[in-house]
């Protein structure tokens, strides 16, 4: 019994320590990469890998610990085979991180459905690569296989003679299948590991190193990505491009100051759930935000507004991105992929901004808190982060998260870009508030958390006037979505997408406050928007637009499973795919042609859209 439990643990600890020595070599090769990195940003990578490489460790003692115990560990059998299947597992892994290196050095990402896929043009494969030491990387591979190998055997496998009682048979398989079944998943945790669990730095390297690469390729094999190649093929792709680039193209490099000047400090209030339908301003129900519409008289108020999708990380990535919803997947689930798109907030730190991210709910949701690090927030405070004394199934109640972000004001660099989420109007709807409204049924349900948030939003804005930096910020409170909810819309209706955007602070110039703009506009736009009144460069955002340059195209779009809604001033399309037809025309006295138009310029949008989508890095 004593040997099998030291055999358990030196075999645990071999694992351990190998994935720790090929981590180094993988950041040995990267060290252009990180040569400017603080080491103890460099040194954490080895601790954010912790859990992955226990979960990984424990796959590869599930099958040698399947083998001897159903031999009774005594088979000599079952002891070769399993030493025969640790060298293969060492051999599999100094590959899989000798081809990680190789990839990332050239693609900036480790093994990828992409690169798979390239396995059926082995000469391609090869020609992907060819900015990769590779005569290093094969020395490098056979060096610590060998190395490994030996290792292995004369330390580790050099006594598997277990003597064990008939009970000891018995209970020893099941308590060791069940602890290795628990290190698989990573730990006695409601989810089961993911990628999240790795990603911490804003640095891309160090977190492809602190992701196991054997983790990783078991999962890519046990899920693979949903898309290998664009679903949606409208027109031949030139075509569908030329057509895309029109309609982004503005025809002047102008636009339309509204601020005082070019260096405001930005605060982004997004608020959960938030639909035009409960915005009396814009032709919703009276009475339900009366702080709101209150601030609209101060403010830009933007009349035609759109989300790009239904949920809040699609609405993150649009508003930091500028990257439209997918209608069947979020672009922030997918790792390689999201760390493809551009970042306002990388861009404004990059012009001595500062950064911070308010959150009451868990980060790790989504993939949050890992886009987060990758998109250069330097502040990220959630749920787990701030002291608060009341909260939903979701997180702390909006009070209390407006209360910390005005007392960690002291923490934030001027000028400075922030951004919050509230969460108590998220469904279930279980916050402990007044109810202004019968509180049967979730459409009044929603109408009180909508009033709760809107009280906060009216307090906060009140104490925020008393901040130093106040009167230099431009305030964005905007939806992160909008619902079905009040009014029950239907998924796919353009009235389902609309949201409230409200440009509002002392930064604005006297003229543009009061104002309604009848712009047409989705979240996506807010990267060239914002970046242009700070005179800043916005090329980078490809399919953002300046709703304040004239000379541009402006219209919304939005997806939903199977199809999309295209808006112009002239006309509203939605578009079912699994139908094969536009199932919404607004305008019915618009010419057909006109129409079929429109139509092609829609799916020339998805066709381009999900085409780049599919050709990041995944």
């Amino acid at each position: 019994m004593k040997n099998l439990i030291q055999y358990t643990l030196k075999l645990f600890g071999f694992w351990i320590i190998l994935f720790f020595v090929l981590r180094q070599v993988f950041l040995l090769f990267h060290f252009r990469h990180i040569a400017e990195i603080p080491m103890s940003e460099i040194l954490w990578s080895n601790w954010s890998a912790l859990s992955m490489d226990i979960s990984s460790a424990c796959y590869f003692m599930l099958i040698p610990a399947l083998m001897l115990s159903l031999t009774g560990f005594q088979s000599r059998t079952a002891k070769k085979a399993a030493f025969y299947f640790s060298v293969i597992l060492i051999l599999l892994s100094s590959f899989i991180n000798i081809v990680d290196i190789g990839l990332s050095l050239s693609w900036g990402s480790k093994i990828n459905g992409k690169a798979l896929s390239y396995l059926n043009y082995p000469k391609e494969a090869i020609g992907t690569m060819g900015s990769s030491p590779i005569v290093a990387l094969i020395i490098t591979f056979l060096s610590v296989s060998i190395l490994c190998i030996w290792v292995f055997k004369k330390f580790i496998h050099n006594n598997l003679d277990f003597n064990l009682s008939l009970a000891q048979k018995i209970i020893v398989p099941i308590l060791l299948l069940s602890l290795l079944g628990i290190g698989v998943r990573g730990g006695l945790y409601t989810y089961p590991i993911a990628k999240n669990r790795t990603y911490y730095s804003k640095h891309n390297v160090l977190n492809l190193a602190s992701t196991n690469g054997n983790w990783n390729m078991i999962n890519l094999l046990a899920s693979p990505d949903q898309y290998i190649k664009n679903p949606y093929f409208f027109m031949p792709l030139k075509e569908a491009q030329t057509i895309v680039e029109q309609l982004n193209r503005a025809q002047k490099d102008t636009t339309v100051k509204i601020l005082k000047h070019n260096r405001p400090n930005i605060v982004f209030i997004m608020l959960e759930s938030w639909t035009n339908d409960i915005i009396e301003p814009l032709g919703g129900e009276a009475g339900l935000t009366p702080s709101f519409n209150l601030l609209c008289k101060d403010g830009l108020l933007f009349k035609n507004m759109y989300a790009n999708g239904f949920r809040t990380e699609q609405g993150l990535i649009a508003y930091n991105g500028g990257f439209p919803a997918q209608p069947k997947t979020t672009i922030v689930r997918k790792f390689g992929k999201f760390e493809s798109l551009p970042g306002m907030v990388s861009i404004l730190v990059d012009h001595s901004f500062s950064s911070s991210f308010y959150y009451g709910s868990s980060l790790d949701f989504a993939n949050t808190i890992t886009y987060l690090h990758t998109a250069s927030f330097e502040r990220i405070i959630g749920r787990e982060d701030f002291d608060y004394e009341k909260e939903t199934v979701w997180g702390a109640y909006d009070e209390e998260l407006f209360r910390f972000f005005l007392e960690d004001s002291e923490n934030r660099q001027e000028p400075f870009i922030s951004m919050m989420i509230t969460l108590t109007s998220h469904e279930p709807y279980d916050a402990d508030i007044e109810h202004i409204f019968p509180h049967k049924g979730l459409p009044n349900k929603f109408r009180n958390t909508v009033y709760y948030t809107d009280q906060c939003l009216g307090t906060f804005m009140e104490n925020a006037q008393e901040q130093s930096w106040y009167k230099n910020t431009l305030f964005i409170i905007i939806a992160d979505h909008a619902h079905s909810l009040p009014q029950m819309r239907k998924y796919n209706e353009p009235e389902r997408h609309f949201i409230p955007c409200l440009f509002y602070g002392d930064i604005l110039k006297e003229e543009y406050r009061g104002i309604i703009s009848e712009t047409y506009g989705s979240q996506i736009d807010i990267p060239a928007t914002l970046l242009s009144q700070l005179d800043i460069p916005h090329d980078v955002f490809f399919w953002s637009k300046d709703l304040f340059n004239p000379t541009h195209s402006h219209f919304a779009y939005y997806t939903f499973n199977e199809g999309f809604g295209y808006i112009t001033p002239n006309q509203t399309l939605v578009w079912d795919q699994n139908l094969g037809q536009t199932i919404i025309i607004r305008n019915p006295d618009l010419p057909v042609i006109e129409n079929e138009r429109l139509l092609k310029q829609g799916k020339a949008i998805l066709q381009v859209m999900m085409e780049q989508y599919v050709g990041f890095n995944n």
